[in-house]
């Protein structure tokens, strides 16, 4: 999304929605690899992109039976227009283009509702003011628990004046540990036997 400009615009958005295609192709067939079975993309109800943008994480949600284009960000949003400008300038957009040129092939259901809609910027009572590095952590508890309706949508996390900090530190902890020990994780016999070898009080040489 954030490929530099060419001179033609035309060329520039052909390059983006090529990029884009291969990258949806890639993660299909990584999909089908892991679970062991080929889907169509019809079979979906939502499609989850996580965005790392500059310094910044976050989640846009396409939901696919009732079209929703959902920004789901842990800052508080700032508001107006140029608020959503200077959180996330244009990309959201852009993405939206790109999506809505890749379902183009499948002839889709909703299409039609798809390419008419524009980014929401969802709001939640545990979103903040003040904290700059759990950015990932709130990224991987939404696509942990965000099932592509806010009806009913508990994620268990509390208010920055609630001990959020305490309960982000627990997630870390969790996710590293799925992360680190994953089975399709080519380190992680290396890790394993590194974590044992600590237990143990012995120190790895790095």
């Amino acid at each position: 999304m954030n490929l530099k400009k060419e001179s033609s615009e035309r060329l520039w958005k052909m390059t983006r929605n090529a990029m884009f295609k291969e990258n949806m192709d890639v993660g299909m067939k990584t999909m089908f690899h892991l679970h062991n079975r080929v889907y169509a993309v019809k079979d979906f109800d939502m499609f989850i992109f996580p965005i790392h943008d500059s310094s910044h994480q976050y989640i846009i949600s396409n939901n696919m039976k009732k079209p929703m284009w959902d920004i789901i960000d842990n800052r508080v949003p700032i508001a107006g227009f140029n608020g959503f400008k200077r959180m996330y300038g244009d990309l959201p957009y852009r993405l939206h283009e790109c999506f809505c040129e890749w379902i183009s092939m499948y002839k889709l259901p909703k299409e039609s509702e798809i390419v008419k809609l524009s980014p929401r910027v969802v709001r939640m009572g545990w979103q903040t003011k003040e904290n700059s590095v759990d950015r990932s952590i709130f990224v991987m508890r939404v696509m942990e628990t965000y099932m592509g309706t806010l009806l009913g949508w508990t994620t268990g996390l509390r208010t920055e004046n609630d001990n959020q900090k305490s309960l982000l530190n627990k997630l870390r902890v969790v996710y590293g540990h799925k992360i680190l020990t994953w089975e399709h994780n080519s380190k992680r016999e290396y890790v394993m036997g590194g974590a044992t070898y600590l237990n143990k009080g012995k120190k790895i040489a790095e």
